[in-house]
């Protein structure tokens, strides 16, 4: 996925706000404030494996050009989210953010690449539903999956 011009310009403008010596380098410490100030929140392990992502030789900084190329995974993966989960809220009845853990199965063995084979099914869905209640929170569940 490409970044529109607009998004691209949105980009700069935040990395600029960090960039105080007009370098075209930011310290990577400031690597999570450019993303919250996108409206891009991270965990603490997202963020650690993006800025060995970005620095891997440890300087300490990150080019702009490097900067760009991780929002624009980071959008995809956030747009890939939002498809799916669009997807699974055919199964959404009552609307409540829950589907029965059968209608994963039944998703899952339709779009999956491979047939699951059933222990493969059953170690995926007992991570979705660890209380056992067969209804698994499908955003959460598409988020875990896509994360692995």
């Amino acid at each position: 996925m490409s970044l529109s011009n607009e998004q691209v310009e949105e980009l700069k403008e935040v990395f600029s706000v960090y960039d105080n010596d007009n370098t075209d380098k930011i310290a990577i410490k400031d690597l999570g404030a450019c993303f919250r100030s996108l409206g891009v929140t991270l965990n603490q392990y997202d963020e650690e494996q993006m800025i060995q992502e970005v620095d891997p030789a440890g300087t300490g900084e990150v080019t702009f050009e490097r900067f760009q190329s991780l929002m624009e995974k980071k959008m995809k993966h956030i747009h890939t989210v939002d498809e799916i989960v669009e997807a699974f809220k055919v199964f959404d009845k009552d609307g409540s953010g829950l589907i029965s853990a059968d209608d994963i199965k039944g998703v899952l063995t339709k779009i999956g690449t491979r047939p699951l084979s059933d222990a493969e099914m059953k170690e995926m869905l007992a991570s979705a539903d660890p209380n056992s209640t067969g209804r698994i929170n499908y955003r959460d569940f598409v988020k875990r999956t896509l994360d692995d």
